[in-house]
């Protein structure tokens, strides 16, 4: 952008943004002069002259002309070095509003009283001026308020009586001049400038990084300085204040500087150049502009010169930021980024050290260096915001710090004050080569307004589309123009959109995404199931949840913080057009944020694949695969003894299931063949694990499977009513409070008294013989059907389900059937844990969440519910659980004969 077209664009901006509050003074709003200043006073230096024919002084009819030699120059040239820059850009932004004409500076530095001003006028110290333009109307003295106001005057006041403007600034040491937060940056910056030396990682650079040849670049290969470090979006000039903020003077001598030659104007036509060596001054307005340059490559000479130094070798800047006088007879074959001072031409003493010269510069973290002839290197660097480059992303090895955008384009970039006071910010980005690919699905270009450089992103919604993308089979699309948006962009039609889709595009915290090239009501709510699954948890373990609207070929998706005392509510549903398919969304929604996590497996495809009970059984969940760890050596006697009696017990089963199925539902050819597999067929092995354990479990469970699925009434009424405890308790304190009082536990059910006798038979291997053993003992025939029906039981429950436990290891017991009701039954609605006094409801609660932690990253969900199940846990009161000690009376008798019945056995020989 050329200068004038800048003046031209800044003017522009300025029409109608200024608002001009009730009359103050500049003393009031500027602060106190410290003293007067006279010609022969010794602060007579702060002043600056104002040379060339930009301004217009009338004052000059009655003094000197323009001259060299501040001390001859009429008083009304004569400014501090704070004001001479907002009076210079205003003078140019004169000449851009109305061409042709000059901005009058009426009066500025005062030398004598005149007797009708305050004592204490800021006219004394050179840092106030009233100014005019020689053009009649009733605006003109109005728009010359605002463009001073937009050129950085701290006080504008339009003086109607004379049609003129008063302007002032502040004193250099006013507290409110810079931000507290920027002089921190600035300190911690000078510390580190003053402190820098060459590291150990230089150091080891050195030994690696080999020499460059002429022509040879760093990142080598057809990269150029604006592919790496980005092209210039406009120049900096001096005579604007928050351009040259983004600049840092090196004062240090470690390297030479070429000096500014005097006897023209520098940079800016008011300004007269002067020696690099005079300069000792805060004030930008007075630095050599060979000095000048951004804080990330003064950083980077600073290390160079430490490290070359080190070698022996002098370094001397030929160029570093050049200004327009400067620029002129540069632009065919000189880099522009040296406009903005990100560039430098540096040479050495030696000339045989150039080569090594790049190699410095490539060590100190330059990050583009060209070797460009025998004599001399240049080296470029990354834009960024401030002092400490605040580091954004660092994604396939391509480094984006924050940056500033023009100043003319801050207030589009502006973050929304609306959500200022959260804790996330994304920082503003150059997206300069927007083809960089952030992540494995996405480039810049995907999250860019193609019509601006500049971007911010929320890192968070980021990985969650990526996550999203795995999920979904395929890479979601981001709707063009619907992620970051500017200020002026994202106004278009702002009134229109819902409430909740207003703000975070700005913020690069939003996006309208769709399924594909087209969508389907089933396509979004597979789409949002995808987000509710892959983004919620790791979005919530930073305290963030996500905005979701429904529209009718698309979803608007954002991420946003979640509202203390209201961390359930991690996901805010809309339905912004009036959508069929939210209803089901909002289902899920619920689901979610009234149990979770959502069912997301670490790998989809092993966790899916692997069914060994075939997809109608899917939640029968064992182990399966698990080594064997007892000893197996007398099972094949046992079992070659046992088949007989086996066989007998496979024809009692087949009659029971037969009679109670119900009449001709399940008749003897049609389930003896499953009866025989698990009963007859398979015979030892060890208790949930090995081989022949894992084929029994196969060939059981389409046996229990077809009984349920034939007979007439398999289970009684279970909503509401199923209850699960631990049924290996031989002495429970909580039988009753499971079984009775209207709860349905297993014990209770039809299939399981079915298969009692089968689990307690015993056999005599001799006739002869009075000894006994179980035929389905756990030592050595061990059988699953009772798990079986137990995990059938909890896929039929519906709406609450009662869980009890009584002691410390019974959630790690009853683990296979919590599973099947927290993660795969779609039919229950909560389940309730009754915990026992002595127990420690916390450590059962952690105990239950490091299961359900599990469940969530390896259960499919192509056959589960979409979020584990809501729980509760309660204590049971100790009256209630003595009570159901004393009603269980019966039953843990008998299930005590049954675990003891060798001793019961060895009391019938006495």
């Amino acid at each position: 952008m050329t200068e004038r077209r800048l003046h031209e664009t800044c003017a522009a901006f300025c029409r109608g943004q200024v608002q001009f509050g009730p009359p103050r003074t500049a003393e009031d709003v500027c602060g106190e002069i410290s003293g007067r200043i006279t010609r022969q006073d010794s602060r007579f230096h702060e002043l600056r002259g104002l040379h060339g024919d930009l301004l217009k002084f009338p004052s000059e009819q009655k003094c000197a002309d323009d001259s060299t030699d501040k001390k001859n120059l009429c008083s009304d040239r004569l400014v501090s070095a704070r004001m001479a820059t907002p009076l210079s850009k205003l003078g140019k932004l004169v000449q851009s509003e109305w061409q042709g004409e000059h901005l009058k500076v009426v009066e500025a530095w005062k030398e004598h009283p005149d007797g009708q001003d305050n004592p204490s006028s800021l006219h004394y110290e050179g840092r106030a001026a009233v100014v005019n333009v020689d053009i009649s109307g009733d605006d003109v003295i109005k728009r010359l308020a605002e463009l001073a106001v937009c050129s950085g005057f701290d006080y504008v006041r339009i003086l109607e009586t004379t049609d003129q403007v008063e302007v002032a600034v502040k004193g250099p040491g006013d507290p409110e001049m810079v931000d507290e937060e920027d002089i921190l940056s600035k300190q911690m910056f000078d510390e580190a400038m003053n402190t820098a030396d060459a590291n150990d990682s230089s150091t080891e650079c050195l030994e690696i990084e080999q020499l460059l040849n002429v022509g040879d670049t760093y990142p080598s290969g057809q990269w150029s300085e604006n592919d790496v470090c980005g092209p210039l979006e406009r120049p900096l000039y001096r005579a604007d204040q928050n351009d040259m903020k983004r600049l840092y003077y090196y004062a240090f001598n470690d390297v030479e500087f070429t000096n500014e030659k005097g006897g023209t104007w520098c940079g800016v036509e008011t300004r007269l150049c002067i020696s690099c060596d005079a300069v000792n001054s805060t004030a930008s307005w007075d630095w050599c502009s060979t000095r000048m340059m951004t804080p990330r490559l003064a950083i980077g000479l600073r290390i160079m010169a430490q490290t070359a130094g080190a070698d022996g070798i002098e370094i001397k800047v030929l160029n570093g930021y050049l200004e327009d006088n400067e620029w002129t007879g540069h632009t065919d074959n000189i880099s522009d980024l040296y406009r903005a001072g990100r560039g430098i031409m540096l040479t050495t003493t030696n000339e045989n050290d150039t080569g090594k010269l790049a190699q410095h510069a490539i060590c100190a973290g330059i990050d583009y260096v060209r070797y460009t002839n025998e004599t001399y290197i240049e080296v470029f660097v990354l834009p960024q915001s401030d002092y400490q480059g605040k580091l954004v992303y660092d994604i396939d090895d391509q480094t984006y710090f924050e940056v500033n955008p023009p100043t003319t384009l801050n207030d589009d970039y502006k973050y929304p004050s609306i959500l200022n006071d959260e804790d996330v910010k994304p920082l503003l980005i150059d997206g300069h080569n927007d083809q960089y690919t952030v992540y494995e699905y996405y480039k810049l270009a995907d999250v860019k307004d193609p019509s601006n450089r500049y971007l911010r992103f929320d890192n968070g919604l980021l990985e969650c589309l990526e996550l999203v993308s795995d999920d979904f089979g395929t890479v979601v699309n981001i709707v063009h123009g619907s992620a970051y948006r500017t200020r002026s962009t994202n106004q278009i039609n702002i009134d229109t959109r819902h409430s909740e889709e207003k703000w975070r595009f700005e913020a690069g915290q939003a996006v309208e995404i769709k399924p594909g090239k087209t969508t389907s009501d089933q396509a979004l709510v597979r789409l949002a199931t995808s987000i509710f699954r892959s983004c919620t948890t790791f979005l919530r373990l930073d305290l963030r949840g996500i905005g979701l609207g429904c529209h009718f070929d698309r979803l608007y998706l954002d991420v946003r913080p979640l509202i203390d005392g209201s961390e359930m509510e991690f996901i805010t549903l809309w339905n912004a057009d009036n959508t069929t398919y939210f209803d089901e969304i909002k289902m899920l929604k619920d689901a979610l944020q009234k149990g979770g996590p959502a069912i997301a497996p670490i790998n989809i495809g092993s966790t899916c694949n692997n069914i060994p009970l075939g997809e109608h059984m899917t939640y029968i969940n064992f182990q399966f695969g698990q080594i064997e760890s007892c000893a197996v050596k007398s099972r094949k006697d046992f079992c070659n003894k046992s088949r007989s009696a086996r066989e007998k017990e496979v024809l009692q089963l087949q009659q029971r299931m037969t009679d109670t199925a119900g009449f001709d539902r399940l008749p003897r050819k049609e389930i003896i063949p499953d009866i025989e597999a698990c009963l007859l067929h398979l015979c030892g092995g060890c208790p949930g694990a090995g081989l022949v354990w894992d084929e029994k479990i196969k060939a059981c469970a389409p046996m229990i499977h077809k009984y349920i699925d034939k007979a007439a009434r398999p289970f009684p009424e279970l909503r509401n009513k199923a209850s699960f405890f631990n049924t290996a308790s031989p002495v429970s304190s909580v039988h009753s409070l499971a079984c009775h009082d209207g709860n349905v536990c297993v014990e209770s059910v039809q299939l399981h008294s079915i298969l009692m006798p089968l689990v307690t038979s015993r056999f005599r291997p001799n006739a002869t013989s009075s000894l006994e053993f179980m035929l389905f003992s756990s030592e050595q025939n061990p059988t699953p059907v009772l798990e079986l029906v137990e995990q059938e039981m909890a896929y039929k429950a519906s709406g609450k389900v009662n869980v009890f436990i009584e002691e410390d290891n019974d959630v790690s017991s009853l683990r296979q059937v919590l599973k099947v009701l927290m993660a795969y039954n779609k039919n229950v609605t909560e389940v309730e844990f009754h915990v026992a006094a002595k127990l420690d409801e916390d450590l059962v609660g952690s105990a239950i969440q490091r299961k359900i932690d599990v469940w969530s990253k390896n259960t499919c969900p192509n056959w589960s519910r979409f979020a584990i199940v809501p729980y509760t846990i309660h204590t049971i009161h100790p009256s209630r659980q003595k009570r159901s000690l004393k009603r269980s009376k019966s039953r843990n008798e008998a299930r005590s004969r049954i675990h003891d019945w060798e001793m019961e056995w060895l009391i019938k020989l006495i």
